[in-house]
């Protein structure tokens, strides 16, 4: 697997990382994560799916037992100092 590419991680259950530096493939990158993970969702049957932005080029794809079965819900944890922009509209920084 490339950079790229996302990572299997089995700490805790299902999760993978995606990490890029191109905003042109990160919805590919990460909608490739997400159907990996419902993948396993769908054989647990209790966990939704959590995408977690964990910096500029960095992203988490896991099942989350916070997260109903069958949603997938988004949530922004990059700690961007003092450089944040009031009134963001999205985790993707648009």
């Amino acid at each position: 697997m490339t950079a790229d590419e996302p990572v299997p991680s089995f700490q805790g259950g299902i999760s993978y990382s995606v990490v890029t530096e191109d905003p042109r493939t990160l919805q590919e990158e990460l909608a490739a994560a997400v159907e990996l993970v419902r993948g396993r969702a769908g054989q647990q049957g209790r966990s939704g799916i959590l995408i977690t932005r964990r910096s500029r080029s960095l992203f988490t794809v896991e099942l989350d037992d916070g997260v109903p079965y069958g949603t997938t819900m988004e949530q922004d944890r990059w700690q961007r100092g003092g450089s944040a922009r009031p009134g963001s509209k999205d985790i993707w920084g648009e």
